[in-house]
């Protein structure tokens, strides 16, 4: 899994269709934009609770990463904890990756 997201992760940045950041996502959010958020182990409770929050308050699918590093190395950014999906296609990609790996939707 953790090669597949980190490949399927790094064409999704080259391509765009990645964005940075509570505040981003909460806009695309707000404006009713399809985004697949994505948080790693290292973001701190508040943060956490925060963007689980957003995301059912918009109906937005919510994933922990559990790989340490992996959106900080496929995007090519340090310090990065939370990103938003923004292509259909890639949306659709990363989570079929997450439902063959968990047997369904986190």
């Amino acid at each position: 899994m953790e090669s597949r997201l980190r490949g399927m992760l790094g064409i999704a940045t080259k391509a765009g269709k990645v964005i940075f950041g509570y505040e981003s996502i909460h806009d695309r959010l707000e404006r009713g934009k399809e985004t697949l958020v994505l948080m790693t182990p290292g973001i701190s409770e508040r943060s956490k609770k925060d963007a689980l929050s957003m995301c059912r308050y918009f109906g937005a699918e919510c994933y922990e990463v559990s790989f340490e590093g992996l959106i900080e190395n496929a995007c090519g950014k340090a310090g990065i904890y939370l990103v938003g999906i923004t292509g259909k296609g890639f949306v659709q990609g990363i989570r079929k990756i997450f439902e063959e790996t968990l047997g369904g939707l986190n």
